[in-house]
């Protein structure tokens, strides 16, 4: 694509664009929908969350038509999330509110075979909506020593953590990070 000033998105041509999912949107059954005055945590806990940084869509093979979309939501701008938010004051609503709109978002969608459109399939078994560890660390978290390493874990600064097992796999095509570069 050649550069342009135009106020718009702009694809090459042959391609089509989409807006899939936006934060808020339903992802588990009981996610209510999204209304930007009224949030909170245990309903963005259910609801796509806020940025989106990697994304991955990937094939189903065992169901015909259908696809994963697996994005991970890095950070939030709480300036633009909350109507009169103050960046030197946030309440603790705000913060836990933000916290539930990182992590991960596993979604199935399904494709229109003609026109290559895709559409949610809320409430899918698939469906996953999964803070980062951090963010569950109020419930099933512990305290280090566990990294002993001295490089991520001090006595001046102990580390939060979260063991648990990945919550899903898909073999070569796991994230590694912003780029989504090869593993080395």
């Amino acid at each position: 694509m050649p550069p342009n000033t135009a106020d718009a998105l702009t694809v090459p041509e042959g391609y089509s664009q989409q807006v899939v999912i936006r934060w808020g949107g339903p992802v588990l059954p009981g996610a209510p929908r999204f209304d930007a005055r009224n949030q909170s945590a245990s309903a963005q806990a259910k609801q796509f969350g806020y940025n989106c940084d990697y994304t991955a869509l990937l094939d189903l093979p065992y169901r015909h038509g259908h696809k994963v979309l697996v994005v991970n939501h890095e950070y939030t701008s709480e300036q633009i999330m909350f109507y009169g938010y103050d960046p030197a004051g946030p309440t603790r609503e705000q913060a836990e509110i933000a916290w539930a709109a990182h992590g991960l978002t596993v979604l199935v969608v399904r494709e229109d075979n003609r026109s290559g459109r895709l559409w949610p399939v809320v409430g899918d078994v698939l469906n996953r909506r999964s803070p980062p560890a951090w963010t569950a660390a109020r419930s099933t978290a512990r305290t280090s020593p566990a990294p002993t390493h001295t490089r991520i874990n001090s006595e001046k600064q102990p580390m939060t953590w979260v063991a648990r097992p990945p919550l899903v796999w898909f073999p070569n095509h796991w994230p590694t990070g912003c780029g989504n570069g090869p593993r080395s």
